[in-house]
């Protein structure tokens, strides 16, 4: 071949010359093979990651619509906090009625719990005869309500 780098002897060379580039094409060839498995496992690592976010958005998606669902539900014209603003307004109007401090519009539902709950113990320690003769008045008149003529 002419102004070629071969060289020029019985074949000795020649044939050191092709295993010099048999060789160097081998460790090109083994370096890529190596990039490249290098490469596909990260690829897997990034697909395994991407599946994983994927399954957690998934799950994350479906509780949001379920917790849209239930908000839905307790917010609507026949839910639970429409129920409670309107018995609250209710309870506001009687107590504001008989001269008391009604609650808070904006009263926390554990709040206004406790709000009834004494407010019943008020009404029942009031409606108890504080006496021995209103108790036996009492009783008197349920036994008379009590007897079948």
């Amino acid at each position: 071949l002419p102004n070629s780098d071969v060289p020029k002897d019985d074949g000795h060379e020649l044939v050191s010359f092709i295993e010099g580039i048999y060789d160097e094409v081998r460790r090109k060839h083994d370096s890529a093979k190596t990039d490249m498995s290098k490469a596909e496992d990260a690829v897997a690592k990034t697909q395994r990651s991407v599946n994983e976010r994927s399954a957690v958005a998934s799950t994350q998606q479906q509780s949001l619509a379920s917790a849209k669902a239930r908000l839905e539900q307790l917010e609507g014209e026949q839910g639970s906090v429409s129920k409670m603003r309107q018995i609250l307004e209710h309870l506001r109007q009687n107590e504001a009625s008989i001269g008391r401090e009604p609650p808070r519009k904006d009263v926390a539902p554990r709040d206004l719990i406790q709000y009834l709950d004494k407010r019943l113990q008020q009404l029942e320690d009031d409606a108890l005869p504080t006496d021995a003769s209103s108790t036996k008045k009492l009783l008197k008149k349920l036994r008379k309500m009590a007897k079948v003529d």
